[in-house]
């Protein structure tokens, strides 16, 4: 995975694909030309462990006395 922080609006944009034409997808702006990193610290979690953690946020509330 590779980012680029634009130098417009200071978000930072992200793609699989280091060349080619870049734009922020944020503000429109092209930011082909500037710096790109490479992301190897990136999480990937699963669809499944996604909906197991969602499953058990959703149990029901103690009740306060």
């Amino acid at each position: 995975m590779y980012q680029k922080t634009c130098h417009s609006c200071n978000k930072v944009s992200y793609s699989s694909y280091p060349d080619g034409l870049w734009y922020c997808p944020y503000c429109k702006k092209e930011i082909t030309d500037f710096g790109t990193i490479q992301s190897n610290n990136l999480t990937v979690v699963s669809m499944e462990k996604s909906n197991e953690k969602k499953q058990n946020n959703k149990q029901s509330p103690s009740l306060l006395v």
